[in-house]
């Protein structure tokens, strides 16, 4: 796939590099496919402990875009019968154990593909870098809640992806890295993707970037740990540039073959793939999710995609198949999800028209609301949640971690305003940073108090 100029490639260039200026993004590459024409650009530093510049060519970490990846295996060996999508886990991996009696028969590949497992799953344990990794990992889901029945909701579930990623394994009779490597990355041509700190040491790869000391994001600083462990591979794992993503989501807009014409997948599971499967609470990420993707149906047409977020890095993909298009953006440090979502929404409606739908801001006034009915203090594994009035008609969420897990205590979330803003939706963002909007909405009301908090696609359940 050979990079195209393309109308305003060159005014694309000086928005990203002006917007990753303004969100303060360390690092970033971007990559547009549409038609068959690629535009690429690329800016900022993808190293600041050696001062090595982002460019084209640099591999960020794509970290759970690498679902659809481990998605795209799970329905190859459906293809070809090895593994029954409806069919109970048990079938496809006898070794699985999980915390309740009649777990492993009643969930499904399905249910895994759709985060509708239950299985409570921000699960980040190193298991070393053995070959055994996702084994061993898979031992320990013995040890992880459930969260609430198979099917009833949809709460977003790392664990689940490393389950399918041992059924593959098991299927196969090999690594899920080699899986991988095997039967996606090399038909796909995607020489600069890899999935192992050894393979990555080859190209040149980006760092991820934190903020500095107070949460100053002025001062970002070089992140302790370059990647997630090994053991979480088909969860988040996948290195690579944003041209070789674009390889990836161009076989999902060209009926499941590759550019060459090799055949990866069924045009019928293509389609399949892109197909609502459950409607999400929180609208934060999309309106439903598929079998691994997100999206939303627009007036112009379905976006499908997803976000990947690792320590320091975090990366967003979306497709939208009627107009032949898909925007990669892979970044470094600082303000990514403001920078994505100023960027998709200009090539959105230049290349294709489409209002490219955003992260609500925040009320100038808030909504009228019962605070006392959300107030209390919700759970998930991993995390609690403290509610409380923050006055002025919003509340204040305060978060911990409950596990002794270092990754855990990185991706912890600071102090939150919550102010209502429609429903049971409220716009939350911390009160030093303003600019940093998500949303986080309430369910489940039967005796007039929420009993339930979704937010970053997790459900929390109210304890107190």
């Amino acid at each position: 796939m050979t990079a195209m100029t393309m109308p305003g490639s060159a005014a694309l260039q000086r928005r990203l590099d002006a917007l990753a200026a303004q969100h303060r993004v360390v690092g970033a590459s971007f990559a547009l496919l549409h038609g068959d024409a690629v535009v690429e650009a690329a800016t900022g530093i993808a190293n600041l402990r050696s001062g090595m510049p982002a460019t084209t060519d640099t591999l960020f970490q794509i970290g759970s875009i690498t679902k659809i990846y481990t998605a795209v295996l799970t329905m190859q060996l459906a293809e070809r019968g090895l593994l029954d999508i409806d069919a109970p886990i048990a079938r496809a991996l006898p070794e699985l154990r999980l915390s309740a009696p009649g777990l492993v028969e009643t969930i499904t590949p399905r249910h895994l593909l759709t985060h509708t497992s239950g299985i409570d799953g921000d699960h980040f344990r190193d298991y070393g870098r053995g070959d055994d990794v996702l084994a061993r990992y898979v031992a320990s889901c013995a040890d992880l809640p459930q969260l609430y029945a198979p099917g009833q909701m949809c709460s977003y579930s790392n664990a689940g992806w490393v389950i399918l990623g041992r059924a593959i394994e098991v299927a196969l009779g090999t690594t899920w890295d080699r899986a991988l490597a095997d039967n996606l990355l090399r038909p796909l041509q995607c020489d600069a993707s890899v999935t192992l700190p050894e393979e990555a040491i080859l190209h040149p790869a980006a760092i991820g970037h934190l903020p500095g000391e107070g949460n100053d994001i002025t001062a970002p600083r070089p992140s302790p740990v370059w990647s997630l462990p090994r053991s979480v591979g088909p969860a988040g794992h996948v290195v690579a540039t944003a041209r070789d993503v674009l390889r990836f989501a161009r076989m999902h807009l060209n009926e499941g073959r590759a550019a060459d014409g090799t055949k990866v997948l069924d045009a019928q599971t293509v389609r399949d793939m892109q197909q609502p499967q459950v409607e999400l609470i929180d609208h934060m990420l999309g309106d439903f999710w598929a079998l691994g993707w997100f999206g939303s149906d627009l007036d112009v047409g379905r976006t499908v995609g997803h976000d990947g977020t690792t320590i320091g890095q975090a990366a967003f993909l979306r497709l939208l198949p009627q107009h032949d298009m898909a925007v990669v953006l892979l970044t470094s440090g600082g303000f990514a999800r403001a920078l994505y979502e100023d960027i998709f929404s200009e090539v959105f409606a230049e290349y294709a028209g489409v209002t490219f739908r955003r992260t609500p801001q925040v009320p100038a006034v808030p909504a009228a609301a019962d605070l006392d009915a959300y107030t209390g203090t919700y759970e998930r594994y991993g995390f609690r949640y403290e509610i409380t009035d923050g006055g002025d008609g919003t509340l204040a969420l305060t978060a911990s971690v409950t596990v002794d897990d270092p990754l855990m205590a990185l991706a912890q979330l600071p102090p939150l305003r919550m102010v209502p803003q429609q429903g049971l939706m409220f716009v939350c963002y911390p009160p030093v940073l303003p600019t940093a909007r998500s949303t986080g909405t309430f369910a489940d009301f039967e005796d007039g108090r929420a009993h339930w908090l979704h937010i970053g696609g997790r459900a929390a359940r109210r304890v107190v």
